[in-house]
């Protein structure tokens, strides 16, 4: 019985402290707290935050070549230890991530629609101490905001991320994974070395006078012979990555440490006033030590 009552006396206290915590958002204090004293609130807390930050980010600034360097020495020789973390970083990276930013600006417009709305409207209000919703501004909140296009775009948020624990979880999702990983950085070398400069030589150079739909059909080729680029070396690697998957998961492995210590490099190189004579040699780097 004692530790019951000692149990009801923690969540009394607990209640409490929620309670006070909850009073201290009421700016006002009118008893009401508002969607704007909420979001004045989350503001100080982002700000407490980035105080508490800041000589990290200080530190992590000053160094940023040196950590990238150690972060990358440890992906290219010990990354192998950590398959399912890279494996979904990987499969972010290329498959979801810019799906995700698009989303998430969508879902602060949304946000922002229903701010102009229901900023003064009163969320909570506080009672003897009490904390409690009101029922009707809650119920107006949803009713500003456009339900069908957020759930729509949390459900898209939801799925990439379930994609991408898929991807670890499933070894052929895994392959599938590594397989685009793979062929996003073949294709992206091929057309910057190999297949732009043969369409620039195939083309020629362009007529200071061309006509406009002679323009037109030059970048149509471009494009096209780039879509068909990719979509080559994306079954070439789908092929290579089920075929060879443990040598392929390694080597995308290694390719994110190299990456950061072949950055590093170039970065010197630029404050050595020599990074234009070694730019040619920065994608190859890449790939070689990679390979390593």
């Amino acid at each position: 019985s004692s530790l019951r009552i000692v149990g009801i006396m923690d969540m009394e206290a607990a209640r409490r402290s929620a309670a006070d915590a909850v009073a201290s958002l009421d700016a006002d204090g009118d008893g009401q707290i508002t969607a704007t004293e909420m979001e004045a609130a989350g503001k100080k807390l982002i700000q407490r935050i980035k105080v508490a930050a800041a000589p990290v980010v200080k530190f992590l600034k000053a160094n940023t070549m040196a950590c990238n360097f150690g972060i990358g020495y440890f992906m290219l020789f010990h990354g192998g230890h950590f398959p399912v973390s890279t494996q979904f970083y990987q499969t972010f990276r290329v498959t979801t991530q810019s799906t995700m930013q698009v989303k998430l600006k969508e879902l602060g417009g949304e946000y922002e629609k229903t701010r102009e709305q229901v900023a003064d409207v009163p969320l909570i209000i506080m009672q003897e101490g009490k904390m409690k919703a009101d029922v009707d501004a809650v119920s107006l909140v949803f009713m500003a905001m456009d339900q069908p296009k957020v759930l729509s775009i949390l459900k898209d948020m939801y799925l990439c991320f379930m994609a991408c624990v898929g991807s670890c979880m499933n070894r052929t999702l895994a392959n599938f994974g590594v397989g685009m990983t793979v062929a996003d950085v073949i294709s992206t070398n091929l057309e910057k070395f190999v297949v732009s400069p043969l369409i620039s030589v195939a083309q020629g150079k362009a007529p200071e006078d061309e006509a406009p739909e002679a323009k037109t059909r030059r970048k149509l080729m471009r494009a096209r012979t780039f879509t068909a680029t990719r979509y080559i070396v994306v079954t070439a690697s789908m092929w290579v990555s089920f075929k060879f998957e443990k040598i392929l998961a390694t080597w995308a492995n290694c390719a994110i440490g190299a990456d950061l210590i072949v950055t590093c490099g170039k970065a010197c190189a630029d404050y050595l006033e020599v990074g234009d004579k070694v730019e040619m040699y920065v994608v190859p780097a890449k790939t070689a030590l990679a390979g390593w």
